[in-house]
């Protein structure tokens, strides 16, 4: 049996396909991009899933297991990228008031403890902890001294 050549337009379709494929085949050759990508399809999909499914089914506060995850097993340019995106689909959940205050400070505190643990050491530990530690002391300082005491109502 002898079959038609192709025509000009699936032949063209057939390389830009293989080139594509190529390219996929290059970009992915180590295992810090490969899971630079798992990780950034399952930071979109938690995001995503967070704003509109169900809050017992997605919390915003999964997006902490990307993070994690990518704390052990990617490079730090990957690392950081993967902060960013992260940051990005917290705003995104923290429009639709998703995300809470305290899921936010997780990660201003883990974008606030990287430079610093890049730095020397003080105190024997990587720099970031010392600092993370004295900004809670401070705003635990700042927010004891601001409570106010409020009177009991008389009962009547």
């Amino acid at each position: 049996m002898v079959s038609r050549p192709l025509t000009r337009s699936a032949r063209l379709a057939r390389s830009v396909a293989v080139r594509v494929a190529g390219q996929i085949r290059r970009q992915f050759i180590t295992r810090n991009r490969r899971m630079a990508f798992v990780l950034t399809i399952a930071t979109l999909a938690i995001g995503l899933a967070a704003v509109h499914l169900s809050e017992w089914w997605f919390s915003p506060g999964m997006m902490i297991l990307p993070v994690l995850a990518g704390g052990l097993l990617l490079w730090p340019r990957a690392l950081r990228i993967l902060f960013g995106l992260v940051a990005i689909m917290l705003l995104y959940d923290g429009l639709y008031d998703r995300a809470g205050a305290g899921i936010i400070a997780v990660f201003a505190g883990g974008l606030l403890l990287d430079p610093f643990n890049a730095g020397p050491r003080i105190l024997g530990l990587p720099g970031g902890f010392v600092v993370v530690f004295s900004v809670f002391v401070v705003w635990f300082v700042i927010g004891s001294l601001s409570i106010l005491k409020v009177p009991e109502r008389a009962a009547r």
